[in-house]
């Protein structure tokens, strides 16, 4: 099968997830060039190394006949080469020569990836709950503030900040005293993002901001909810804050919902935030299972860019798309932009309506790319499979598969290559019970105005709330399997496709020529 080019047209995605958030995205009265085309372009025969074992019918699809002769028992994958498969299960991210995995029991596994085929476990850390007994965050992050040097390499999750300067001694520098008591996804800090510069720490279901820049002194870490406030610029009900009561007071930490994970521009001046959104019609839950449902019935599913260098922060920009998950990332001719998506697909034949889809929960087959250079939101593509587009819905009937994103990641906010997509939500089963989902995908994002996919890796679902990790250095990446995190190998025509600098690590290529999905190494 050769790589498709995905659909260049802004649409809405079919996300549904059990927690609240909601984000649209779309556009601006603002247009701007886009970014330069790659030079090169692979072959039409796919850049798969020789001992892969490629997909074989529509891009994204595990087809009936697959399924019947066990075909699809031996996975699928092009230009990612399997290395190892660890034992545990859970969010996975990665600094140096070591990985982190956090488990379902909340415990954070630091392990020394020297030897990739035999990782070695060296210490548990014990992050704190985000909100409530028991809680944490969604999502495990790790930013390398590679633009503020005076600041080390940082790992959050729930309410701890972890130093991992020394990546396999991580040293708790404090915990932010996040507002709320209700564990996620019902409590404020349903999702945390690490600044990019290191210096702030950002919260959802509203927008709550901690100022970490004292690092050594946790005491002096103020957290400032700025929910109401920007609340009160766009959303009329909240102008009875103006008269002196606070809505936020009043309704405690669950209203408003903004946000579900944002993610800020490089020196902190920005902050992009979305709002998933619930069909109109969730009362009845007919927005939830209605496959023909329209653009119009959504929730407030809302992008928006908020100025935090002013007092209160203030909402610069706002437009429609979904905003479960969001990247920042600038590409080389200083173009900035957001990778953004919702999550869950409840019922697959919804990917049969025709674009624009809806933005609202429960519509999850594709992510977008949105300019935001110069406080504005313009859309510029979609990162489509082809099973997910309406005209092959027969076929995606057929084969029963059943696609849906949760998480992204791209391989480096400051000069991006390419976005790693779960297209393999292990929440949602194909409806017929057998194997489902279309895996992680690498899409080249040099011109994100024409992403173009180039590797992938489909052998059993993804862990719903991970985000994928590359090594630039190794040429590894740390894929969260719901099976048990998966370490892959970028094969090197895909790196030498991609610009990147060949990896240093002596052992790099382990497979020159690729090797099958299955079974692991």
């Amino acid at each position: 099968m050769s790589i498709r080019r995905p659909s260049l047209f802004a649409f809405s995605v079919l996300s549904l997830v059990v927690a609240l958030q909601g984000c649209n995205d779309s556009s601006s009265s603002r247009s701007s060039t886009a970014a330069t085309p790659p030079n090169t372009t692979l072959p039409t025969t796919l850049g798969c190394g020789t001992l892969d074992t490629p997909e074989t019918g529509i891009q994204g699809d595990i087809p009936r006949a697959d399924k019947d002769s066990g075909r699809a028992a031996l996975g699928y994958n092009c230009g990612l080469s399997p290395v190892h498969q660890l034992d545990l299960t859970g969010a996975v991210q990665g600094y140096d020569h070591c990985a982190y995995v956090r488990t379902a029991s909340d415990v954070i596994q630091v392990l020394d990836m020297t030897d990739p085929t035999k990782p070695r476990e060296v210490t548990t850390l014990s992050p704190g709950a985000a909100s409530g007994i028991n809680g944490t965050s969604e999502t495990l992050r790790v930013v390398t503030t590679e633009e503020n040097p005076d600041v080390p390499p940082l790992l959050a999750s729930g309410s701890s900040i972890y130093d991992i300067s020394d990546c396999d001694q991580p040293i708790e520098k404090g915990q932010v005293a996040w507002p709320g008591f209700v564990p996620w996804p019902a409590g404020m800090s349903h999702d945390i993002r690490v600044g990019h510069a290191g210096d702030k720490v950002y919260s959802s279901v509203g927008v709550v901001v901690a100022d970490i820049s004292d690092l050594d002194n946790a005491d002096n870490w103020a957290v400032v909810n700025h929910t109401c406030d920007l609340a009160a610029q766009f959303l009329s009900v909240h102008m009875i804050q103006q008269a002196g009561v606070n809505l936020c007071d009043v309704m405690d930490d669950t209203a408003p919902q903004m946000s579900h994970g944002p993610d800020d521009n490089a020196d902190g001046t920005r902050l992009y935030v979305g709002n998933q959104g619930i069909p109109a019609t969730v009362g009845d839950a007919s927005g939830l299972l209605d496959a023909g449902g329209s653009a119009e019935d959504v929730g407030d599913t809302t992008l928006r860019i908020i100025d935090l260098t002013t007092t209160p922060p203030t909402v610069v920009a706002q437009g429609d798309g979904p905003g479960h998950s969001i990247d920042w990332f600038r590409t080389a001719d200083g173009r900035e932009y957001i990778l953004h998506a919702n999550e869950f697909v409840f019922v697959q034949q919804a990917s049969c309506a025709p674009h624009p889809r809806p933005n609202s929960l429960g519509w999850a087959f594709e992510a977008f790319i949105t300019e935001v250079t110069g406080d504005t939101l313009v859309r510029r593509s979609m990162l489509e499979l082809d099973i997910n587009k309406s005209e092959n819905c027969s076929a995606k009937m057929e084969s029963g598969q059943g696609t849906s994103i949760a998480n992204h990641r791209v391989d480096n906010p400051y000069n991006a290559s390419f976005a790693m997509v779960s297209f393999g939500d292990g929440v949602i089963p194909a409806f017929d019970g057998g194997p489902s989902g279309a895996g992680l995908r690498l899409f080249d994002i040099r011109n994100p105005s024409e992403p173009l996919e180039v590797a992938y890796f489909n052998a059993g679902p993804l862990e719903h709330a991970g985000a994928s990790h590359y090594d630039h250095k190794r040429g590894l990446l740390y894929m969260p399997d719901a099976g048990g995190v998966r370490v892959l190998e970028l094969q090197p025509q895909i790196v030498g496709y991609l610009g990147l600098p060949r990896p240093s690590d002596p052992a790099y290529p382990r497979y020159p020529d690729g090797h099958p999905a299955t079974p692991a190494p």
